[in-house]
């Protein structure tokens, strides 16, 4: 069976989701999601420098999932426009 998301994605969504989390546990909204970007564009960086491979997907998934966090942390709070 074709994987529709490969898992590689998906655990970028996960670790996305999971660092932007942890960081609004004890920080704005602004630098959690600065934190997750951040962590995405090392975390190429450092595939760029051992594999020579970067791949703007995983950061994309990455930031994804750190977004679903963010609008979660939002919405009950009401949008802010």
């Amino acid at each position: 069976m074709t994987r529709i998301i490969p898992a590689d994605k998906g655990t970028h969504f996960v670790a996305g989701a999971g660092i932007t989390a942890v960081v609004l546990l004890a920080a704005p909204l602004a630098v959690a999601g600065g934190l997750c970007a951040l962590a995405a564009v090392l975390r190429e960086w450092y595939g760029l420098r051992t594999t020579g491979r970067w791949d703007w997907a995983d950061i994309a998934w990455t930031l994804a999932g750190g977004a679903v966090v963010l609008v979660g942390a939002v919405a009950p709070q009401g949008l802010p426009w």
